[in-house]
């Protein structure tokens, strides 16, 4: 049935699908976008059949308030966009007498046939250079005799698995960010924006009602505009200015010397790139602060430092080192839905303490050979798969090992 088909979307369990709705489920709901399809008489209205209610009170004109009633609902969840459609192909099916009825003041616009695929496209066969190297567009630029370079977060998702980053970053379609990265981006804005009014701290009340206010002006940006409707924008934006005006209010002690800084650091004849959130000047040297909006690990301070070990943190320590007498790397997490208590909280590791050197001293052995393969256009699969049970390609991945996923 179409309940159960549309369950999974309609609870949240599959991210980044539409909900596929009935139109009694999408009562009091709001998208952006709505789609109406199969607006013929017989489904819109629905026909009377005397005697098939419970109530046997139930009359014809009734039935038919009660349908108008629904279809208006289905045309008021739209935010933005309604697209009402109907089949005029059958003779038996004709078009909804509330599209006349209710939208006989809006232009109707019919929709040119289309082929599968609208944009022409050509294969080019790719040609390997040389040396055996490969470089994918999507994330290496500079091939063309400079110096290779790869992003930090790129960085961290090839080692994370060579193979889902090929599949997911080299060769699949761009992909709509989800709510969650996309409060990522509007936070890290406001904070950005905040700490170049404020690079030392002022007055609590002043940096509160600042707070709030660019809370406000970012969140009505257009930047702000791909949240699926208003009223998840709304809940998105209550939850972290709570956790803003806490931080703002806050008994902090900052002096902000460099905002978004774009930094690059050269390794194994590779040039990695990345965007320092913010650079603070402390006592004794200087402190490179990557923010996160995300929750973290019980013990923040041991699965940083281990992260590193692993190679699954890169951005801090290759930070670090672009950052002239940088002595501190620090996690800036700024909120928990679980312990809001204890949010915003900092998480710093010393660079000279003897358990985050032997730490860094263990990525750089991993880093090592993970740029060596990157330059020998290596993709296997990660020796240890980190998300195997959710992985969507576990059986590609199953197969580039060997096995024979029919005969499990």
């Amino acid at each position: 049935s179409l309940a159960t088909f549309a369950r999974a979307p309609y609870l949240g369990d599959i991210p980044g699908t539409s909900p596929l709705l009935t139109v009694h489920e999408a009562k009091g709901a709001h998208f952006k976008f709505v789609f109406i399809p199969g607006a013929v008489w017989g489904k819109f209205p629905r026909r009377f059949s005397p005697g098939v209610y419970i109530k046997k009170t139930e009359d014809e004109q009734k039935h038919y308030d009660t349908e108008e009633k629904i279809f208006l609902s289905a045309l008021s969840a739209g935010t933005e966009k309604v697209f009402v459609s109907f089949n005029g192909g059958e003779e038996d099916e004709m078009p909804s007498p509330y599209i006349e009825e209710f939208l006989k003041d809006i232009a109707v616009k019919s929709a040119p046939a289309q082929d599968t695929f609208s944009v022409e496209m050509e294969m080019v066969p790719a040609e390997r250079p040389p040396d055996g190297s490969v470089h994918g567009d999507i994330f290496f630029s500079g091939h063309d005799g400079g110096k290779v370079k790869i992003s930090v977060s790129s960085l961290e998702s090839y080692m994370k698995c060579p193979l889902n980053f090929f599949i997911e970053k080299m060769i699949s379609l761009e992909t709509k960010r989800s709510e969650k990265a996309l409060c990522g981006t509007l936070v890290h804005s406001i904070l950005e924006k905040f700490h170049a009014e404020f690079p030392v701290p002022a007055s609590k009340s002043e940096m509160s009602s600042r707070m709030d206010e660019l809370t406000d002006e970012v969140f009505a940006s257009p930047g702000a505009a791909d949240f699926e409707t208003r009223h998840s924008a709304g809940c998105w934006k209550a939850f972290f200015s709570f956790f803003l005006k806490k931080y703002a209010e806050g008994d902090n002690i900052f002096k902000v010397t460099e905002r978004e800084k774009s930094v690059s650091v050269s390794m194994e004849d590779i040039e990695v790139s990345g965007r320092i959130d913010r650079v603070d000047e402390i006592e004794g040297g200087s402190e490179v602060i990557d923010y996160k909006t995300g929750t973290g690990k019980k013990f923040k301070k041991v699965a940083l430092r281990n992260q590193i070990g692993r190679g699954e943190h890169l951005a801090l320590p290759i930070y670090a080192r672009a950052i002239e007498g940088c002595s501190e790397i620090t996690l800036f997490w700024l909120a928990d839905h679980e312990k809001p208590e204890d949010y915003p909280q900092k998480v710093t590791l010393a660079l000279d303490d003897e358990k985050t050197l032997a730490a860094l001293e263990e990525m750089d052995l991993k880093l090592k050979e993970a740029l060596e393969n990157i330059k020998k256009g290596d993709f296997s699969p990660a020796s240890k798969c980190p998300n195997s049970r959710s992985c969507p390609h576990k059986d590609l991945c199953a197969r580039v090992r060997g096995v024979d996923i029919y005969e499990i």
